[in-house]
C-alpha cells in the first residue's frame, strides 16, 4: 500500500520503500513457500514438483503485468498502476481471510 501512496502523491521515496519491503516480504513467503513444498514430495518426485511450481510461478508472474500493459495504453499508467495495486491488496486480503479461518478451524 506504499507503493500506492507514493504513486498518488507522486513520491518516489514513499513508492520506492513501498518496494522494497514488498519485495522483502514477497522474498521470505517465496523461500518458505518453497521450503514447505519440497518436503511433501518423494526424492525421485521433487523435479516434477519443483517444475510445476516454477512453471506456475512465471504464469503468475507474468500474465498480470502483460494485461496491466494493455491496459495502460488504453487508462494511462498512473490508473493502471494504482487498479493493478489494489488488486493485489485486495487478492493478499482474500488469501489472508481464507488462511486465517483455514488455521483457527484446525486449532478448535
Amino acid at each position: 500500500m506504499l507503493t500506492l501512496v507514493g504513486i498518488e502523491w507522486s513520491s518516489p521515496s514513499a513508492a520506492l520503500t513501498g518496494t522494497l519491503v514488498s519485495g522483502a516480504g514477497f522474498g521470505a513467503a517465496f523461500s518458505g513457500s518453497l521450503r514447505s513444498l519440497a518436503p511433501l514430495a518423494l526424492p525421485h518426485e521433487r523435479a516434477g514438483l519443483m517444475a510445476g511450481f516454477f512453471v506456475a510461478s512465471y504464469l503468475a508472474f507474468s500474465v498480470p503485468p502483460i494485461v496491466a500493459g494493455l491496459f495502460t495504453s488504453r487508462a494511462g499508467i498512473e490508473v493502471t498502476a494504482v487498479g493493478y495495486g489494489l488488486a493485489v491488496a485486495s487478492l493478499a486480503l482474500t488469501a489472508f481471510v481464507a488462511t486465517s479461518f483455514h488455521v483457527s478451524s484446525y486449532q478448535r
